[in-house]
């Protein structure tokens, strides 16, 4: 069984700081970022699936605690794409959200982020990796 540790709120800003550095060093220019509410309808994942069993883990810590931290997101031209979140987004769109609470990490005018596929978030596969221990889902 593997364990999952949930990204709290407390972790975030050295998420935030991490991904933003990666990002910095990959591509040699600063990076602002932004607190926004970003439409998911305009966010795209940049993985290739959704663990099962992490998503039922999102879903019941988000129904029974109230769970919603901000996701990590990059903005290229009038899109946003997941660095940090996908589960958390699937969940914010499945339930319906017009909108997801975002860090948004932004390029200088003169460069932009790499081209991805916008592939809707909803036809995300979602696969069966391994079980996760967590005494919550078994209850």
């Amino acid at each position: 069984m593997r364990r999952i540790e949930l990204l709290t709120l407390e972790d975030l800003p050295l998420r935030i700081e991490n991904i933003k550095k990666s990002l910095e060093e990959i591509y040699g220019v600063e990076l602002s970022v932004e607190f926004e509410n970003v439409s998911l309808d305009r966010l795209y994942p940049t993985e290739e699936f959704l663990e099962k069993d992490k998503l039922a883990l999102v879903f019941v810590k988000r129904i029974k605690e109230g769970y919603d931290i901000p996701i990590i997101a990059v903005k290229r031209g009038g899109d946003y794409f997941i660095l940090d979140g996908h589960h958390r987004s699937f969940i914010s769109k499945k339930m319906m959200k017009n909108a997801i609470r975002a860090y948004v990490l932004k390029f200088p005018k003169d460069r932009i982020y790499r081209d991805q596929p916008k592939n809707p978030l909803e036809n995300l596969p979602i696969k069966d990796v391994a079980e996760i221990d967590n005494s919550l889902l078994k209850a």
